[in-house]
């Protein structure tokens, strides 16, 4: 049950009103709340017991909802749930093992946390006119960036990111002192 739960909700109404269910995730799962005809939330059922383990990663995307748990990073689509991170499971390698020109190092920063840990403390924006996740680990420049159009993961090297809120089609992102937007042009597409 809901009651007495840490819960943190994502409406899903954005076509009609009660178009979509309104999604609770909370300590034991994430749960659906559907309109009854009165204008109420009435029905109440399971998702998913996949736990979020931040409220900062939870970002709504078109048509479903991403967010962070101790398996990694999921994607919700109506009631189905996959893992989108499992390639970047397990350790990370030595940095030793590669073979960074000075004048590039800089531009290497090594991962001193798994994946799943890095989720723990991030924000995560949405980059709606390239189809892009931008997350966004607490204290560091490097940041990754996840292609929900192949699937693939990259990371960048930039300034630390200190706060963010979407702003459709882009967000806004805050570096030292200053806000900008997060947008880059348009991919070409097939």
């Amino acid at each position: 049950s809901l009651v007495g739960s840490e819960m943190c909700i994502r409406d899903r109404s954005q076509g009609q009103f009660g178009q979509f269910p309104l999604y609770a995730f909370s300590s034991d799962g994430i749960w659906a709340l559907q309109l009854s005809d009165a204008g109420l939330y009435s029905s109440i059922q399971p998702i998913s017991r996949d736990v979020c383990n931040n409220p900062d990663s939870i970002t709504q995307l078109d048509s479903s909802i991403v967010f962070s748990t101790e398996r990694g990073l999921k994607l919700l689509q109506g009631s189905d749930i996959s893992l989108l991170s499992s390639s970047l499971e397990g350790a990370n390698i030595d940095e030793t093992f590669f073979n960074v020109n000075p004048d590039f190092s800089d531009l290497f920063i090594p991962d001193t946390e798994t994946f799943v840990e890095t989720l723990r403390a991030c924000k995560i924006a949405y980059d709606y006119t390239n189809s892009l996740l931008h997350i966004y680990p607490k204290g560091t420049r490097k940041h990754y960036v996840y292609s929900l159009d192949t699937g693939e993961f990259s990371t960048f090297v930039g300034e630390e990111v200190k706060a963010m809120a979407q702003d459709y089609p882009s967000s806004v992102v805050q570096i030292g002192n200053a806000f900008c937007l997060l947008y880059t042009s348009p991919s070409p597409r097939d």
